[in-house]
C-alpha cells in the first residue's frame, strides 16, 4: 500500500482526526476545528490561541452564511454512569429524586444515544472564504487543495451584469468563451485601468496618443490573451474616447441614460 506521507504528517500534527478519517486519506470536507488545526499548525500556546480564534471565525462565517458548508450529524452512545455522594455532599446540592430522609443516595444514569450536528466545509468553499479574507493557505491546506483539484487563487464566478472593477473583469474574461462580445461597461473598465496604470502618453498637445506596449502586454496576459493586440480594438486611439464610453457605461449602471 502506498502511503501519502504528506497526509501522515498532517493528521499526526493536527491531532483532531479519527482513526477512520486517518485511514481514508485526504478528506472531501473538514470541520472547523480540523481546518483551523491545518491552517494554524503548531502546538505552542500562542498558536493554539490563534487556532481557537480561527475556529470561532469559521464557525461564525458558517452560521452567518458567509462560508458555504454542509451540516452533518454525528451519533454516539453516552454510556451509563454511577454517581456516589461524597463526604461533603448535601441534600441541597444533590438531585432531589435521589434524596431520602435528607440523605443523598447513589444513582446510575442509563446509556443513551446522542446526536450532534457539525459544519462540513469542502476545499473549494474554504478556498473562496480564505481568499476573501486575504489570507494564503498554510502548507497542509495548500496540499489539500492540490489533492482535491482546487485552484489557488480560486477561480471565482462573476456575473457579467454586475462586474464593476478590474479584478472582476479579469475573472470574467478568463473564464468565458473566447470571442464573446464585450459590453460597454467592460470596455470602460479596461480603458480606465489602462489609463490608471499610465498606459497613454504623447509628446505634446495635439500629437497622437501612444499606447505603452509593456502595460498593454501585462494587461493582456492578466486577461488570458496571448498577444497585446487583442486589446487594440477596445483601447482605441487615445484616452479621450474612454471618457465618453465610461460616461455611457456609468449611465447604464445607474439608470441615468
Amino acid at each position: 500500500m502506498i502511503v501519502d506521507l504528506r497526509w501522515l504528517d498532517t493528521w499526526s500534527e493536527a491531532g483532531c482526526f479519527s482513526q477512520a478519517e486517518k485511514d481514508a486519506g485526504w478528506p472531501d470536507a473538514m470541520e472547523p476545528e480540523q481546518l483551523a488545526a491545518l491552517q494554524r499548525p503548531g502546538r505552542e500556546l500562542e498558536q493554539r490561541r490563534k487556532r481557537a480564534l480561527l475556529v470561532s471565525a469559521i464557525t461564525a462565517a458558517c452560521k452567518q452564511g458567509a462560508l458555504v458548508h454542509a451540516v452533518g450529524v454525528k451519533q454516539f452512545v453516552q454510556p451509563s454512569k454511577t454517581y456516589n455522594p461524597g463526604f461533603s455532599t448535601t441534600a441541597e446540592n444533590w438531585p432531589a429524586a435521589y434524596v431520602r430522609d435528607g440523605r443523598p443516595l447513589a444513582y446510575t444514569t442509563e446509556a443513551r444515544n446522542i446526536e450532534t450536528s457539525f459544519f462540513s466545509i469542502a476545499p473549494g468553499d474554504f478556498a473562496a472564504w480564505l481568499h476573501a479574507a486575504h489570507e494564503e493557505p498554510s502548507a497542509p491546506i495548500a496540499v489539500w487543495f492540490e489533492v482535491r483539484g482546487v485552484a489557488w487563487p480560486p477561480v471565482l464566478a462573476v456575473d457579467a451584469d454586475t462586474v464593476a472593477d478590474w479584478p472582476g473583469l479579469v475573472v470574467l474574461v478568463k473564464n468565458r468563451k473566447k470571442g464573446t462580445r464585450w459590453t460597454e461597461v467592460e470596455v470602460a473598465i479596461l480603458r480606465a485601468e489602462f489609463a490608471r496604470r499610465g498606459g497613454w502618453s504623447r509628446e505634446a498637445n495635439g500629437q497622437p496618443w501612444v499606447k505603452n506596449s509593456s502595460i498593454q502586454s501585462d494587461m493582456a496576459i492578466e486577461l488570458g490573451f496571448s498577444a497585446r493586440s487583442a486589446l487594440d480594438r477596445h483601447l482605441g486611439d487615445g484616452p479621450d474616447r474612454g471618457a465618453a464610453v465610461m460616461s455611457s457605461a456609468v449611465g447604464a449602471l445607474t439608470g441615468t441614460r
